[in-house]
């Protein structure tokens, strides 16, 4: 399968990473295993498709966003990705495709245009309230604790289009040890779902645990949020 990342698909740009197949191999018969292997092989060779098992290629004009380096991170341009200039970037390919059919409305479904130049200057809220857009999406806002102040400084100054607040690097960086950092990360947290609880338009709250799942439950505990019913 290794050999597969090597293939340009026709209408998605090349694989950023080696493709990874998470399809599931057990308990499925020979005939949905056949049905498989002819999907998988078409759609590789189509869009780069590594059977994610969540397909958006009908909303994003049928270039797979999962070819993109990083996700949407603001930085969409027509000249080149923003983490590989040597790569076309995805989105803007994307937004490019839907143009063209008349399909731009079905993007918003998944992700909202962002004007990356504003970057650190206008939230992703300020623009969709600019584009009136706030009472017609739900908003998940995805929340990246902090485990280290050198992850922080790591994130901040290597990562393309993530923006930390001085404030909360420099509480990092202050932090006391190992344990003080991840006390503080763990403050750092739960101020910031506090203040997206109390933001209307959030509609739900994604804690990435990124290597510290441990502390997920924690968070959701002390900061009241609800559990799924049993």
């Amino acid at each position: 399968m290794a050999a597969r990342s090597f293939l340009m698909p026709i209408f998605s740009p090349r694989r950023y990473l080696p493709p990874f197949y998470p399809v599931r191999r057990d308990d499925i018969s020979l005939p949905m295993r056949l049905l498989t292997a002819a999907e998988r092989d078409i759609k590789s060779i189509s869009f780069g498709c590594r059977m994610c098992g969540n397909c958006h290629l009908q909303e994003t004009a049928f270039a797979c966003p999962m070819t993109c380096t990083k996700g949407l991170c603001g930085g969409a341009s027509p000249e080149h990705c923003e983490v590989d200039p040597s790569r076309p970037c995805t989105w803007y390919m994307i937004y490019r495709c839907a143009e063209r059919l008349g399909i731009q409305d079905r993007l918003l479904e998944i992700n909202a245009p962002i004007d990356g130049s504003r970057a650190g200057r206008e939230t992703r809220l300020d623009a969709l309230d600019k584009r009136n857009l706030l009472d017609k999406v739900y908003v998940l806002a995805a929340l990246v604790r902090l485990k280290s102040a050198r992850a922080a400084h790591f994130m901040a100054n290597s990562v393309p289009g993530v923006k930390i607040p001085d404030v909360f690097i420099r509480r990092m960086d202050e932090a006391d040890g190992k344990d003080g950092q991840q006390e503080a990360g763990a403050a750092i947290a739960l101020e910031t779902i506090e203040k997206l609880q109390a933001t209307q338009v959030i509609a739900g709250r994604h804690i990435m645990a990124v290597h510290w799942e441990d502390i997920v439950p924690r968070l959701v505990t002390e900061a009241g949020l609800p559990r799924p019913a049993a």
